[in-house]
């Protein structure tokens, strides 16, 4: 068995949770592409909806049949998409937790789960943005070790 690189364990680890950061960006492009099909279909907005619980402006305009087929749908794939995300967030808060230094946990928490930018970390620690950005280098390392304990485990 070869050795894995400081280099080569930072590019799986990222590519780990950086799966988690594509599904949020998922869910929001769809959750935006139901505002719309609203918003064109239904200007005034709907009384007492999952969506919006009030009415805007006073038109009486209806969604048609076809738009509000088109919103259960893009609703059905972002719930499917929500409980992917939520199953993957858990896998990956399982290894994060098993890292056992805290400002490591940290980072990568910012970083992956909440999707704060490199810069917006630094700022929220009090850190430097080199600082910072090399924490996450060991952060993505003390992950890719994490998970290779767990395989090991399992």
């Amino acid at each position: 068995m070869t050795a894995v690189t400081v280099i080569e364990k930072r590019r799986i680890a990222r590519t780990q949770l950086g799966e988690l950061l594509a599904l949020n960006k998922e869910c929001d492009v769809l959750r935006l592409q139901i505002y719309k099909i609203i918003g064109e279909g239904c200007p005034s907005g709907f009384k007492d909806s999952s969506l919006g619980n009030s009415i805007r402006g006073s038109r009486k305009q209806r969604p048609t049949l076809l738009q509000l087929e088109k919103v259960k749908e893009l609703r059905d794939t972002l719930n499917t998409m929500y409980e992917d995300r939520a199953a993957k967030r858990v896998a990956m808060l399982v290894i994060i937790d098993a890292i056992p230094e805290a400002e490591y946990r940290a980072v990568l928490m910012q970083r992956y789960c909440e999707g704060y930018k490199v810069s917006e970390i630094a700022d929220l620690n009090g850190e430097s943005y080199d600082s910072t950005k090399h924490k996450i280098k060991y952060a993505l390392e003390a992950f890719y070790d994490a998970m290779m304990r767990k395989k090991q485990k399992n």
